[in-house]
């Protein structure tokens, strides 16, 4: 089965409320492909942390990575900067240890 590997730092998650073009793309391609969704452990419309359940792939149908970024209170900040950041360290890091897709989005 083909591997799709979903990077997107900004994505809303079924049972959080709201969708957006992320979350429509992942359930699409989990209909026909092997689906990894990387994302950020922050959720950053209400700006806190998040957790996964543990029986969220089953129902979701695709795999999750939630990576570490420490987050910020405003979105026009230094902070922000810096937590970006440290979300594109973690996912060079991932990116280095996992098997690579047939397409990454």
């Amino acid at each position: 089965m083909k591997r799709v590997l979903l990077v997107a730092p900004f994505t809303t998650l079924p049972g959080e409320g709201g969708r957006n073009r992320f979350q429509s793309l992942a359930e699409l391609f989990a209909e026909d492909y092997d689906c990894h969704v990387i994302t950020s452990r922050f959720h950053h419309l209400p700006k806190k942390h998040r957790t996964l359940p543990a029986q969220f792939t089953t129902q979701a149908g695709y795999q999750v990575t939630l990576l570490d970024e420490p987050g910020y209170q405003t979105n026009v900040s230094v902070k922000r900067f810096f937590s970006h950041r440290a979300f594109v360290t973690h996912l060079r890091q991932t990116l280095d240890v996992i098997q690579m897709p047939d397409l990454v989005y």
